[in-house]
């Protein structure tokens, strides 16, 4: 599908961009999808309607519940689109460089923001449970008026903003000058069809201050043995679903048996249930 929509790009990072990112916890952006791409990954996912809506979950939830109503950070293991664009070498071999050979995409979700609309300090919980990278790849509006906004360096400080309380841009750099006093807020600049990556455990929110809705893709990596599962919640303390979610072998092998692992060439099969 994104043969001739994608950015040819098959190289991992250079050894400045690793020290770059060991120490501000992201990098980027970097070009990925043509308009058209862009637009067919737009559509793909309008189309499924309220299919992709689970967040918060009942522990009675069972294998079928999922097969009719998938998780919505599933979108890889059921749209053929998104799972193609998880596999994208641009985004892959990037974050290969920094995790190893061996890749997995385990989560793979639309975020929408609307004029105004505040998503709150945090780190997502389920890096916390294992550790990965995430890429955020602006579909629709994207820009430095509805981008992510982190701050650097905090994927080494040793709590969350959830944790601490810390809700405002003000609480934030208050909660984070405890554990570097010259931490500072800044807003990622990125455009439509561009990504950036970011460290599992990056303090990050956001606040579309633009006029228009922002839509992105949030696409999540981990190697093969992270025990990949999905929380029931995202305040401590966590309770996780006994339902194993599906993951995406992106790169390399799987050897560890330890998730529900579809192969990258599953997903080329329309209305695939793993």
């Amino acid at each position: 599908m994104f043969a001739a929509t994608a950015r040819t790009h098959t190289e991992g990072l250079s050894n400045d961009e690793r020290e770059r990112f060991e120490a501000w916890g992201w990098l980027g952006p970097f070009p990925l999808l043509t308009s058209e791409g862009v637009d067919a990954l737009s559509e793909a996912f309008t189309a499924t309607g309220e299919r992709f809506s689970w967040k918060n979950l009942r522990a009675s939830c069972e294998q079928n519940d999922f097969d009719t109503h998938p998780w919505f950070k599933s979108l890889h293991a059921y749209l053929p689109a998104f799972g193609e664009v998880a596999c994208q070498p641009a985004i892959v071999e990037r974050i290969a460089s920094l995790l190893g050979p061996n890749l997995m995409a385990w989560g793979v979700s639309v975020t929408t923001r609307h004029p105004g609309q505040v998503h709150r300090w945090h780190v997502d919980v389920e890096h916390l449970k294992w550790p990965g990278i995430s890429a955020f790849i602006g579909l629709k509006n994207a820009s430095s008026n509805s981008s992510l906004t982190v701050i650097p360096g905090s994927h080494h400080f040793s709590s969350t903003p959830q944790a601490l309380g810390a809700h405002s841009n003000s609480e934030v750099l208050v909660a984070g000058r405890t554990y570097d006093p010259n931490c500072h807020l800044e807003t990622i600049d990125i455009n439509d069809g561009e990504f950036f990556i970011f460290h599992g455990r990056l303090w990050h929110g956001s606040h579309n201050i633009g006029r228009k809705t922002r839509t992105a893709v949030i696409a999540q990596y981990s190697t093969p043995q992270a025990e990949v599962a999905i929380p029931m919640g995202w305040d401590e303390p966590i309770t996780w679903h006994s339902y194993r979610p599906p993951c995406l072998l992106v790169k390399g092998t799987d050897t560890s048996d330890i998730n529900r692992t579809l192969n990258r060439a599953t997903t080329q099969t329309p209305g695939i249930k793993p």
